[in-house]
Parts: structure tokens; C-alpha cells; sequence
């Protein structure tokens, strides 16, 4: 069972009120209000929990770290270290997906990744329980053979200047990349959907389980 867990089960939750949801959110680029949908809870409710009049809850906590690979101790204050010692890996070369066409970034995407993504769409949506819905993306994850070489089926193009302003490289979070729609640039929403979905669909889910 995680340290952190033992010792909030142990103690009060007062003991708890201290966190860096705060920093977390802004490291994101996010707002009180992105985390409080993401959280299904109230901006209020976000905003509580950063100044610590109320303590974020340990399911609310165990969450966010599952979903942004950060420790619960640093997200707790516990501890200096703000992300678990894991690598982020992909499940495809992106070099082999993504070429440059004159000032356009074009995303082109193969038959064989186009199942993949669709399978994994059916399992998010299906009704497993957590741990078999886990259970079927490793399987999934471990069967896609990101060599294959077979037909391209679904192509679409940004413009370099707004991709590049879409991705920034975050040092505090372990991800290789975080996806925003902050920009000075007019972007175009639908492409944009589809740029962020396919960039963190390229990213190999950690689905292990905290041993609770």
C-alpha cells in the first residue's frame, strides 16, 4: 500500500491540507475550472483545496497522480520529488506518422494504428470493471505491432507555427509533451481535437494499479 496512503488513513485529513494542486494546475496550463471538471467538482470546491480550507481527498489525489504521473507525497507536500521515477514511452514513432508538406505539420495514420485506436476506444467505452478494462489495454498495447507497414487511411494537416505553439515540453510533469489550446493563434477547434487525441492516443497508458 502507498505511504502516503497508510498515513492518510491514519491521520485526520486535516494533516492532508497542504497540497500542490496549485502548482500542478499552472505547470498544466489548466484553470480552476478545467480541474474542477476534470475532478467533477465545483470551481469553488478547486479552489478550497489549493488554499487549503478543505483537504483534497486521497481518491481525488490518487487519481490525479494515476492521470498526470506525479507522486502523491509531492502532490501532498511530502516530498520535493514531484513525479514517479517511470518513462513515458510510445506505442508509435511519431517521426514515421508526422512529415512536413510545405508550411503544414501532416498527420498521416495507418490502417493498422486506426484499429488500434478504435479497439481502444471500445474498451474505454465498454462496461468492464477497472481492472479488466486495465487488463485488455495491456493486452491491446502489447499485440499492436507499430512496424507495420500497410496503407495510409486518415491524413490531416496543421500549420507548422500553430503546431509548434500547441506543444510545449514540461520539466515538472513527466510527460514528453502537454497538448494546450493556448495560443495567440486562431485554431481551428476540430483540428485541434484531432491533434491533441492522436498525440496522447501515441503515448503508452501506465494502466498498473496502486496497490491500496
Amino acid at each position: 500500500m502507498n505511504t502516503t496512503l497508510q498515513n492518510f488513513q491514519k491521520n485526520s485529513s486535516s494533516n492532508f491540507s497542504k497540497n500542490n494542486l496549485c502548482e500542478l494546475r499552472k505547470e498544466l496550463n489548466y484553470t480552476q475550472e478545467d480541474f474542477a471538471e476534470l475532478l467533477q467538482v465545483s470551481q469553488k470546491m478547486i479552489s478550497y483545496y489549493e488554499n487549503g480550507k478543505i483537504a483534497l481527498p486521497i481518491q481525488k489525489a490518487i487519481f490525479i497522480a494515476k492521470k498526470f504521473n506525479c507522486s502523491l507525497d509531492w502532490l501532498y507536500c511530502l516530498s520535493t520529488t514531484n513525479h514517479e521515477n517511470t518513462n513515458i514511452d510510445f506505442l508509435v514513432d511519431i517521426k514515421k506518422i508526422l512529415f512536413r508538406r510545405n508550411n503544414d505539420i501532416v498527420f498521416s495514420i495507418s490502417s493498422s494504428y486506426w484499429k488500434y485506436l478504435k479497439d481502444k476506444q471500445q474498451i474505454n467505452n465498454s462496461n468492464y470493471l477497472s481492472h479488466e478494462r486495465d487488463k485488455k489495454l495491456v493486452e491491446l498495447n502489447s499485440t499492436y505491432n507499430s512496424s507495420s507497414d500497410d496503407d495510409v487511411i486518415f491524413e490531416f494537416s496543421i500549420k507548422t507555427d500553430v503546431f509548434s505553439s500547441l506543444l510545449r515540453v514540461n520539466n515538472r510533469v513527466s510527460y514528453p509533451y502537454i497538448v494546450t489550446p493556448k495560443s495567440d493563434n486562431e485554431i481551428d477547434k476540430e483540428i485541434f481535437d484531432k491533434c491533441k487525441d492522436f498525440l496522447i492516443s501515441c503515448l503508452s497508458p501506465n494502466v498498473e494499479e496502486e496497490d491500496i
